[in-house]
């Protein structure tokens, strides 16, 4: 019995193996084609989070240099003479002058009562002088802290626009609350400047608060105040807050289109050293490469424009000393080092005799040149160690460490001589100027026992001394005092 087979034909056969090969091809691209697929995905994901990681860099530098050179332009009109001295028509001049030139939107002078004195809003009708502020944040906090303070955005009941105040307080001789000078700045300058910054970057940057709010973007329809229109979505707030890894976040936007997001957490003292590393840049646009060097010259400049703001706080524009608020705060630093040490550290306060007479007779004018001109014969008449103030008009103070009662006489007398022997003079005049002293040391006197009794004592001697017939000496003796030289 024969058995006999199917045998397929050819072409059978050839059409299996055709079809065999074209799915082996297609399983075999898919394995190409899919891993290549998720590798371009990946660098490309990788790329455009470089990218928003360097423009968030540049961006979040930009504004905490921005907010910062703004927060100590207040800072440093609160400390001006003519501020902390009530002198208005002067400060408003000033005021208007600065505000003309900056971002500043308007500048107001507030007592220390909350009162506002004047602004320079003069394009209004109406402005906020006289106005009650005192139950504001930005004044109590000033007021408490003592120390500059940026608020939140807010809308403004002068111009009913969205502001961002900057406040500073001001303090009198006594380093007590005198007041607060605050600036305001309208948000949508903050906006210009983002937009103007975009080189490089097809997205968009927005600046919001930790309660998400917008702080660009803003647009105030029909006048409407109401700050529910500021407020971003929940959850791209929630990212934003709570994004410690610094991710990327994928979502619809209220297009929906799917968009990437990434956040950077803005902190306001700023880095005033940071700079980008511009070999990293090499692959970017020239246009990007431009923008980050340029940042890292506006680093440099804000980080020596900090140190020359630092510097104004501290010295007295007119006679280039130490001023009043240097001295309270390295004082006390001083003093406890000599208390650590168990050293002597002296007082000695010097005041100029009869300057009001100068200022009557001759101007002020002459009067700033006399008190120059003393300056510099106390600056060339002490040693390195001593801490030579203005401490306020025509009253000087110095603070020596490590030094004896005995040692501070030998200084304040050469002062006194020196300024004795050497008159004022220029091609018009001729001005004798004299000087009573009043010296004090830690540890003579049982009642100097802080920095703070000890600059008092100086300052009763100093009294002494002027009651006395001035152009003389007193030594402030707890037993006695002004004893006499």
């Amino acid at each position: 019995m024969r058995v006999f087979r199917n045998i397929p034909q050819p072409n059978k056969i050839r059409g299996q193996l055709h079809r065999a090969l074209i799915l082996i091809t297609f399983i075999i691209g898919l394995c190409i084609f899919i891993p290549t697929l998720f590798i371009e995905f990946r660098q490309t994901i990788q790329h455009q989070n470089e990218e928003m990681v360097n423009y968030l860099n540049a961006q979040t530098y930009f504004f905490e240099s921005w907010l910062t050179e703004r927060s100590s332009d207040i800072h440093t009109i609160a400390n001006l003479d003519f501020v902390k001295g009530y002198h208005y028509e002067k400060a408003q001049d000033f005021f208007q002058d600065f505000k003309d030139k900056t971002d500043f939107t308007d500048l107001i002078f507030v007592n220390k009562d909350g009162i506002v004195q004047f602004d320079t809003v003069t394009e209004l009708t109406t402005n906020g002088t006289g106005v009650n502020v005192q139950k504001r944040e930005y004044f109590q906090i000033a007021k408490k802290t003592q120390q500059p303070y940026i608020t939140d955005i807010f809308i403004s009941k002068v111009t009913n626009q969205p502001i961002v105040a900057f406040a500073s307080p001001i303090l009198n001789e006594q380093q007590e609350f005198n007041g607060v000078v605050f600036g305001t700045v309208n948000v949508q300058i903050i906006n210009q400047y983002l937009h103007e910054s975009r080189v490089g970057f097809l997205g968009h940057a927005y600046i919001m608060n930790q309660n998400g709010m917008m702080l660009t973007e803003l647009n105030v329809r029909n006048n409407d105040s109401s700050s529910e229109q500021f407020i971003v979505d929940e959850h791209i707030l929630d990212f934003a807050v709570n994004n410690t890894a610094n991710d990327l976040h994928v979502y619809k936007d209220m297009n929906g289109k799917w968009v990437f997001a990434k956040s950077k957490p803005i902190n306001q003292q700023g880095n005033y050293d940071y700079q980008i590393n511009e070999h990293q840049l090499a692959p970017y646009a020239q246009e990007f490469q431009e923008l980050c060097s340029s940042f890292n010259d506006m680093s440099t400049k804000v980080r020596q424009d900090t140190i020359l703001l630092k510097e104004l706080s501290i010295t007295c524009q007119l006679t280039k000393l130490y001023n009043r608020r240097y001295l309270i705060e390295q004082g006390e630093l001083v003093f406890e080092k000599c208390l650590e040490d168990e050293n002597a550290c002296s007082c000695i306060a010097i005041d100029i005799d009869f300057f009001k007479k100068v200022n009557d007779t001759y101007g002020h004018l002459i009067g700033d040149e006399v008190l120059k001109h003393v300056a510099n014969i106390i600056s060339n008449s002490v040693r390195r160690v001593d801490l030579i103030t203005r401490y306020g008009g025509e009253e000087f103070v110095i603070l020596s460490p490590d030094t004896t009662i005995e040692s501070a006489i030998k200084i304040a007398e050469r002062v006194r001589e020196n300024v004795e022997a050497n008159p004022y003079t220029n091609d018009h005049v001729k001005i004798n100027v004299t000087v009573s002293i009043g010296i004090a040391q830690y540890g003579r006197a049982s009642d100097v026992a802080t920095f703070y009794e000890l600059l008092d004592k100086a300052d009763q001697a100093l009294y002494m001394a002027k009651e006395s017939g001035r152009n003389q000496l007193r030594v402030y003796d707890s037993t006695k005092v002004g004893t006499n030289i």
